[in-house]
């Protein structure tokens, strides 16, 4: 009876040891995915990162350079508008001329 119960304890001792195998097989290969998560995870977050330095570059570009562009674009309005003033100007003084010759026609 005693070799029985020794017979159970050492097959109850060999599932027992295959059972933590196998656990500790399964425990490795949920370490082995989550590195791989971990690793996937931490290059994407790298990637976002450099985007977001890309934007912040840009935004700190554009806030650099608004400011002369819109200055320049006030600039090219302004030197239409001049030329417009002036053109208005040159055309109503040769309508004026007109006008002054029709007039200096009528009264002869």
């Amino acid at each position: 009876m005693n070799e029985q119960i020794l017979n159970a304890i050492e097959t109850l001792s060999n599932n027992f040891e295959k059972g933590l195998k196998d656990l500790n097989k399964r425990i490795d290969t949920l370490e082995k995915r989550f590195d791989r998560l971990e690793a996937n995870t931490n290059k994407r977050f790298d990637e976002v990162n450099v985007r977001f330095d890309h934007v912040d570059n840009s935004l700190e570009r554009i806030e650099e350079n608004e400011p002369k562009e819109i200055i320049a674009m006030l600039r090219v309005m302004q030197n239409n508008l001049d030329f417009e003033k002036k053109y208005t100007a040159r055309r109503l003084n040769e309508i004026n001329n007109q006008v002054y010759e029709i007039e200096k026609r009528l009264e002869n």
